[in-house]
């Protein structure tokens, strides 16, 4: 069977099953999205009445400061005459008010009935309650009916000090102003249920909202409606998305009929390119992309993926060489330390004193020292990283390990890794062995965007024929590798700097190394 004929019958199986279950995900999806957007909207409005009750409560709290700031009390029964006025009740939009002394011992109550106008007892669970209210401070609570309360701290000027407990119960004028808040019918349930719950009523969406106290009681139940139009859209998405995708089915399936014979070649075309490449390996060749479908992004991965694996080989050629490197620096800066340490040795042995033994002892800690910055340094050329180092740090660091005169001026932090300390050593290393200095200036100077290093030696200098290869690898005019300085150029052009060599008008070379600005 031919792959057209195939595909045709793979083509008319496909879709009809792709049209069965794209109406049977649509629907579910529409359906999902309908309860979350239910759910959202149920959450939003609900929160949106729990806020309503805290801004109640802080309301609350704000009147009642205000009024007990704004006024002078010789002592605390003072404070329960004040409030003996129907008036104050009304603008402090309170039921009751017990004033305690700083034992929370009562001194006054009085509660106020504003449907009644007039005063009234205070009910026993208003007083059984007060410990609680004066723990919380504020909030909802559950006494004789749901309320709001204040508590507030009140001085004197008998220096007599106390609390005032000011109550709220939640009555009709706060659920009228409720409504007018919300825009939504709303009002105080009967049905007393632990936690939110809705359903589906006459058309509705019903919802029921406990509210709780400040002990976890159940303190009222709103209770108010939504027209769930959510549900509508859900149907009528769900009948739009089928429709669609029977269209879509059709359209798409005589559409691919159509561009079949002309897709089958391009398939073609990629099967004979891969099967090129594996026969005869990756090359610069790429296929060429034509059009802006599946089979042209195949195509395109394809090439992304032939670059992909060419960047790859660079990068792990790169790597190599990286590793020779660091494995040239490594003989090359533990030589010099391993060549320290024997001299030190013969002077020991031929001076039969352990004066010298401290000095082995430090180049060889130097020596784990470099060992570990190398294993930092493959770390920074496998995956570099640069970070803020200073300078003249770095210099002190590596003048320990030398027995020479030298200054340092100024002072700056470049970007950098631990690769830096390998270049300073090595031209302190140079200057003393090549160059027979016996001291060294380090003169740091911050520039626009960049730090330049001068580090300046007094020693026998470097001719001008020369100066150009000293940074090659492998030259050399004395016996040694021929890598320290190549280490410099190396670890220096990596950091995005510069280094070159000049002549010391006193005598002597000046290396200038230029690296990047922390």
């Amino acid at each position: 069977m031919k792959l057209q004929t195939k595909l045709v019958a793979v083509i008319v199986v496909s879709f009809l099953g792709m049209l069965i279950l794209s109406v049977i995900y649509v629907t579910y999806s529409v359906v999902s999205i309908s309860d979350k957007i239910e759910q959202m909207v149920v959450e939003m409005e609900s929160g949106s009445i729990e806020r309503f009750m805290d801004r109640q409560v802080d309301e609350l709290g704000e009147r009642c400061a205000v009024y007990l700031n704004a006024e002078s009390f010789s002592d605390l029964g003072d404070v329960g005459r004040r409030l003996e006025n129907p008036v104050l009740f009304k603008l402090l939009g309170i039921s009751a008010a017990i004033v305690l002394d700083s034992s929370y011992e009562e001194v006054a109550s009085l509660a106020y009935d504003s449907r009644n106008g007039s005063w009234v007892r205070v009910p026993d669970r208003v007083r059984e309650s007060i410990g609680t209210m004066v723990e919380h401070r504020s909030g909802i609570i559950l006494l004789d009916r749901p309320a709001i309360f204040s508590v507030h701290p009140v001085e004197t000027l008998s220096e007599e000090n106390g609390y005032v407990v000011f109550v709220r119960y939640i009555d009709e004028h706060m659920i009228s102003e409720l409504k007018s808040h919300e825009d939504v019918e709303i009002g105080l349930s009967d049905r007393r249920v632990e936690e939110q719950v809705y359903e589906l009523r006459d058309g509705n969406l019903i919802i029921y909202l406990p509210l709780r106290d400040v002990r976890g009681d159940i303190a009222l139940v709103f209770e108010y409606s939504l027209h769930p139009y959510w549900r509508d859209l859900s149907r009528f998405g769900v009948l739009s998305a089928i429709v669609f995708v029977s269209a879509t089915t059709v359209v798409v399936g005589f559409a691919v009929l159509i561009v079949l014979g002309r897709d089958v070649e391009r398939i073609r075309e990629i099967s004979e390119f891969t099967r090129s490449v594996t026969e005869h390996g990756y090359s610069d060749r790429r296929l060429e992309v034509r059009g802006d479908d599946e089979i042209s992004s195949l195509a395109e991965s394809i090439n992304t993926m032939l670059d992909e694996i060419q960047k790859s080989q660079r990068s792990l050629e790169m790597a190599n060489e990286n590793l020779r490197f660091l494995n040239r620096l490594m003989r090359h800066d533990l030589l010099n330390r391993l060549t320290r340490i024997m001299g030190l040795a013969e002077l020991g042995l031929e001076r039969k004193t352990p004066e010298f033994y401290e000095g082995i002892l430090e180049a060889v800690e130097d020596s784990a020292r470099l060992i570990e910055r190398v294993k930092n340094l493959e770390v920074a050329f496998t995956d570099y990283r640069p970070e803020r180092i200073d300078l003249r740090e770095v210099i002190e660091e590596v003048m320990k390990n030398y027995d020479i005169a030298y200054e340092i001026h100024g002072d700056a932090t470049v970007l950098a890794d631990v690769g830096i300390y390998s270049v300073v050593d090595n031209l302190v290393s140079n200057a003393i062995r090549h160059g027979g200095t016996e001291r060294i200036e380090f003169e740091i100077a911050e520039k626009e965007e960049y730090v330049e290093l001068r580090v300046k030696d007094y020693g026998r200098g470097i001719s001008d024929e020369i100066k150009e290869e000293i940074f090659r690898e492998g030259f050399s005019t004395a016996d040694s590798l021929g890598l320290g300085l190549y280490i410099v150029r190396r670890i220096v052009e990596r950091y995005g700097g510069k280094v070159w060599v000049e002549d010391n008008p006193e005598g002597g070379a000046v290396f200038v190394i230029r690296l990047p600005r922390a």
